[in-house]
């Protein structure tokens, strides 16, 4: 990708992460998010994923359902810390060692090739439901907000990603100088 190109996208980033910020704050859901300060940062988790692991547009459906049945494996996980005897929601370990577990056997051993079954993605779901305190136990509503930034994030993904790849394609590197 050229200079110019790196700046013309530089420009775009810069005012697409602003723009989401923004917009995330500014959804009623936010407030139940991170103890009601909002959690518009997950949509940079999620950017920062999906540009390391080598995704493919045509399979967005993938990532999407992956990411929201990672929300849904935190809540087996809160559910074994709250429910089972031995685990505790102060320390977490067998009921993480459990929900794991049965994740990963559950989407390699029984649904490889469904929509939802991407280990790395679906463990982005699992992991922003720890940290936003998106637990149906103490906070319902914030399910749904993290489902709803989890889908912001993807978008914003596709918005970058996709850019970044018109750009390395129409304007390359000049080549350098001998």
């Amino acid at each position: 990708m050229s200079n110019k190109a790196k700046i013309i996208w530089g420009i775009w980033v810069g005012f697409l992460a602003a723009a989401f910020n923004l917009g995330s704050n500014l959804l009623p859901t936010a407030q139940y998010l991170c103890n009601g300060k909002g959690a518009a940062w997950v949509e940079f988790v999620v950017l920062a994923v999906m540009a390391v692991s080598g995704w493919e547009f045509s399979k967005w459906y993938k990532a999407a359902g992956s990411m929201l049945v990672g929300l849904l494996w935190g809540q087996v996980d809160m559910m074994l810390a709250a429910y089972v005897p031995g685990f505790t929601a102060g320390h977490m370990f067998g009921a993480v060692a459990v929900g794991t577990a049965l994740t990963i056997i559950v989407h390699l051993c029984f649904f490889p090739k469904a929509f939802c079954s991407t280990i790395p993605i679906i463990f982005v779901g699992v992991c922003l439901t720890f940290g936003t305190g998106g637990h149906f136990l103490t906070n319902p509503g914030g399910i749904l907000a993290l489902g709803i930034n989890l889908m912001l994030g993807l978008l914003l993904s596709f918005l970058v990603i996709w850019v970044e790849l018109w750009l390395v394609k129409n304007m390359p590197a000049e080549p350098k100088a001998e």
